[in-house]
């Protein structure tokens, strides 16, 4: 006969004491497996997923939580089925799955305390051993009280496991997620999800990076990064792409601009970033190379993002969606000075087209201004007027 834990809450995310508590306990109490089951919608609350990470990012965060824990077990069960999450249904199920095995559920303080007015609280303890775990809180202090009363007037089965001391949870690191802190409360299997996917950013975080572009740019060149976020963001909803990473590919993507040279040489020594001769000697070509690396390795947002802002000024050949509307962007936003009707009615109907256009423009103003073209730039001529040619015919 087996012992299989029941693990249930929102893991939104999954940090260091959901796993040590559920250690902790496995190893006490012997049990076999423990699952661990995120909610849909908790009972006690209302507002369904928490903004930041979908019910399938949960999912993975939990296995990568839990990738170094044999016993463990992830189940999606409680997210396939609709509405509100009652432990009492899920116990049932498990019942039918795991039949002749003995259950335990698992509950940390806060929850114990109130588990006695549960939905079914009665068939609950009858389904379930109920083990119950604290970490020197408030809370942990009812524990002894609240376990006779589910003993007493409902017959339960209780186990209380002591944890160490420990201030965390998962709201808390939300909160900090954004200003770059609470990394040591997450596995590194986690963390990296959360920064590939750009999970729990919200406006804290977008409002903070606007706030140090807002302090590098004059002020009309502020006004023009804005401009260029809304119209990125529009570009992205056209085309079925994040407007999220257009919005901060175009916060950042001038963030560098006004730097003197001797800054963006050290920054680019300082990320082990090789420039060809043009690249150094054209002060233009520069910033869009180190916004890149600042936005990829100092705010860390993703590597998709970094090479939008990377090529906003060359483009290359190849590009991804983001980095077309990224350049598009830079050039259709409405405060500019010039304005190109053409271009910004084929935006928005093909992206391909429109990059072809403004690559044009582009080697015009080059040559125009007396410049050398960068290899990328005519690249990207090559590579789009190739890509326009058999999309016409």
């Amino acid at each position: 006969m087996a012992k299989i834990g029941l693990y249930g809450g929102s893991f939104h995310p999954p940090h260091i004491g959901h796993i040590e508590a559920a250690r902790a306990v496995q190893g006490a109490c012997g049990l076999d497996n423990i699952i661990f089951m995120p909610v849909n919608i908790a009972p006690h609350k209302d507002d369904g997923e928490i903004l930041g990470a979908s019910h399938y990012d949960r999912l993975c965060m939990l296995k990568l939580a839990t990738a170094d824990f044999p016993e463990a077990v992830v189940s999606n069960w409680e997210l396939r089925r609709p509405g509100k999450s009652y432990t009492v249904d899920t116990l049932r199920a498990l019942r039918r799955k795991y039949r002749g095995h003995e259950l335990y559920l698992l509950c940390g303080s806060d929850m114990f305390i109130t588990l006695k007015n549960w939905k079914d609280a009665p068939q609950i303890c009858k389904m379930a051993k109920i083990i119950a775990f604290g970490r020197k809180s408030h809370s942990d202090a009812l524990l002894p009280a609240a376990a006779e009363e589910l003993r007493t007037q409902l017959g339960a089965e209780v186990i209380l496991v002591d944890l160490p001391p420990m201030k965390i949870s998962s709201s808390s690191i939300r909160e900090q997620l954004p200003l770059g802190k609470s990394t040591k409360l997450l596995s590194p299997g986690v963390l990296s999800y959360i920064r590939e996917r750009h999970l729990y950013l919200g406006e804290k975080r977008l409002e903070r990076l606007k706030e140090l572009v807002q302090n590098e740019l004059p002020p009309k060149r502020f006004t023009h990064t804005l401009g260029v976020a809304d119209t990125a963001a529009n570009l992205a909803l056209a085309f079925g792409e994040n407007p999220e990473k257009a919005i901060y590919a175009a916060i950042l993507h001038d963030l560098t601009k006004y730097w003197n040279k001797k800054e963006h040489l050290q920054t680019c020594e300082e990320y082990g970033i090789l420039l060809d001769s043009l690249q150094t000697e054209e002060g233009s070509l520069l910033h869009s190379i180190t916004a890149a690396a600042l936005a990829e390795h100092r705010y860390e947002l993703g590597r998709d993002i970094a090479l939008a802002i990377r090529y906003h000024t060359t483009a290359r050949a190849r590009m991804t969606n983001l980095e077309k509307i990224l350049f598009l962007a830079d050039y259709i936003e409405p405060t500019r000075d010039f304005r190109i009707p053409e271009l910004d009615a084929l935006a928005y109907r093909n992206l391909d087209f429109a990059m072809n256009l403004a690559i044009d423009l582009t080697i015009e103003d080059v040559e125009k201004k007396g410049h050398p073209l960068h290899k990328d730039t005519a690249a990207a001529k090559e590579w789009f007027a190739k890509i326009c040619s058999k999309q016409k015919g």
